[in-house]
């Protein structure tokens, strides 16, 4: 069950009928029936089973468990083996503007892939609590 978020919306109810699972939508004031959907073969639940399962269940989640795990493993490895040694954060946290030419070039490019790579790592980490 899942209740109206606001007056003029509906309630939904997730229930089961014939094998089928379906979301019936209803009117919380009266108890009218105001539509059904099947739960398991709407565009949300595809895109959830694609990007989850790779739509062929159990082994397509540990799949994508596993990607994620060594993209992680890749990207703090990789972050370990590129982060310059004495120096300071001037150029990699940030770009140094009052430079000119390759300086300037190298230290968009290196800001860029720093923040780049943590961004990637958010979405990696973030995404594998939601695998089985």
């Amino acid at each position: 069950y899942l209740p109206a978020v606001n007056p003029e919306r509906s309630a939904q109810f997730v229930v089961s009928n014939d094998g089928r699972q379906l979301n019936v939508f209803i009117n919380p004031y009266s108890g009218e029936v105001l539509g059904e959907q099947d739960a398991r073969f709407n565009l949300q639940a595809v895109a959830r089973a694609l990007h989850g399962e790779l739509m062929i269940g159990t082994v397509g989640d540990r799949l994508v468990e596993l990607a994620a795990g060594w993209g992680v493993v890749l990207v703090v490895s990789g972050l370990y083996l590129w982060w310059p040694r004495g120096q300071s954060a001037a150029g990699i946290l940030w770009p140094r503007l009052s430079r000119r030419g390759r300086v300037l070039w190298r230290d968009l490019h290196a800001v860029t892939g720093f923040w780049g790579a943590a961004l990637l790592l958010f979405m990696l980490l973030s995404g594998m609590t939601w695998t089985g």
